[in-house]
């Protein structure tokens, strides 16, 4: 995944066409959510943590833990 390889800001777009495509997909807006906190962009990640629990309670809850909760507070 181009998050991992150190390459975030080019995985935003590949994984928001695949949103368009099928908004449906829990592990893209996880995947979603941990490369918008890789890229500083707390706001989108909330917003697609949002969109997520109206998905899959069960993964947006794990990825609040992980991803939202560590960053809550922090001004971006």
């Amino acid at each position: 995944m181009l998050a991992v390889s150190g390459r975030p800001l080019e995985a935003i777009p590949a994984l928001e066409r695949s949103l368009q495509l099928d908004a449906n997909q829990a592990k893209v807006w996880g995947a979603l959510i941990e490369v918008y906190q890789i890229a500083g962009r707390r706001k989108q990640a909330r917003e697609a943590y949002q969109q997520l629990r109206g998905i899959d309670t069960k993964v947006a809850e794990q990825m609040y833990r992980s991803e939202i909760l560590p960053y809550e507070g922090e001004v971006e």
